[in-house]
């Protein structure tokens, strides 16, 4: 196994399955079975896996708007700077507030 995809953040399916670990989970008083398909928490879910896709789809096209060009590892905010590529980190944020805001 390399360094790289020792550290790759999850995928959005890998993201979802993780949820589903039998951890016990309440809301009003009603536990909750399965936390992707519950009312309360299927859309956040959804959107959280969303941009998990997204940080692999732009490391895997080559783009890296949104991820260092090495290490598939998202941009910090606020950061000018990756500090593995140097790379200009900055289009990362309005391409975040993009997927972001996009509904489930």
């Amino acid at each position: 196994m390399s360094v790289t995809s020792a550290i790759l953040p999850y995928t959005g399916q890998e993201f979802l399955d993780s949820l589903n670990d039998g951890r016990e989970v309440w809301i009003y008083g009603e536990r909750v079975g399965k936390i992707t398909e519950h009312p309360a928490f299927r859309n956040t879910a959804r959107m959280i896996a969303r941009l998990y896709d997204a940080l692999h789809n732009d490391h895997r096209e080559g783009k890296n708007v949104l991820t260092c060009p090495i290490t598939c590892v998202p941009h910090p905010a606020g950061r000018r700077r990756c500090a593995t590529s140097g790379r200009n980190t900055r289009p990362a944020a309005p391409r975040w507030r993009m997927l972001a805001s996009r509904s489930c």
